[in-house]
């Protein structure tokens, strides 16, 4: 779809980080020029010999490695996958929700035309994931999904996926796909 639609696309596994850091980026330390700019620690002696530096300091987030540039590296847009949202750790879930609902984090914002996606299993006591709770929740739409083999097989089939691996994943859909009840 980012494909089609010339987006960049950025998924991030967040029950994979293990650092909130990588999601938020690093904590700086930032001072501010007498034009408004705020400027990290390795910049001010270059202000402050141009006499630009006020003294005014603050503490910051670095952009993290991962958000492209404002203007997404040149695309119309940017779709940011969050995946196992609900297996993420507690921290990452609360740090998500201003990004979520105003597409920024304390000091950094979120390309423009950016969606952001959240990809998490049911909370029905089948899966190991936290559940959300109403502060949470506000901030998106759920779409529950369910798997579809024919969808599957005519994706399967349009990417031109190995015939046997088709066959395969029909023959033994119920096994590979549907869930024990």
């Amino acid at each position: 779809i980012a494909e089609e639609l010339n987006y960049v696309y950025i998924r991030l596994n967040l029950a994979e980080l293990e650092e909130v850091s990588d999601l938020t980026g690093f904590p700086i330390k930032e001072y501010k020029t007498k034009d408004g700019t705020w400027i990290p620690a390795d910049l001010v002696h270059k202000y402050c010999d141009e006499g630009y530096f006020t003294g005014e300091s603050r503490m910051s987030y670095a952009a993290p490695d991962w958000l492209p540039d404002k203007d997404c590296g040149g695309k119309e847009g940017c779709i940011l996958a969050l995946d196992d949202y609900t297996r993420a750790n507690s921290l990452f879930m609360q740090a998500t929700m201003e990004l979520i609902q105003n597409g920024k984090y304390i000091s950094w914002n979120l390309p423009k035309n950016t969606t952001i996606l959240l990809s998490s299993n049911p909370d029905d006591g089948m899966y190991a994931v936290t559940s959300l709770d109403p502060a949470q929740r506000s901030r998106f739409i759920n779409f529950p999904g369910k798997f579809d083999i024919d969808a599957w097989a005519r994706w399967a089939e349009n990417t031109q996926l190995d015939g046997r691996v088709i066959n395969f994943g029909i023959s033994y859909s119920h096994e590979l796909f549907e869930s024990e009840n």
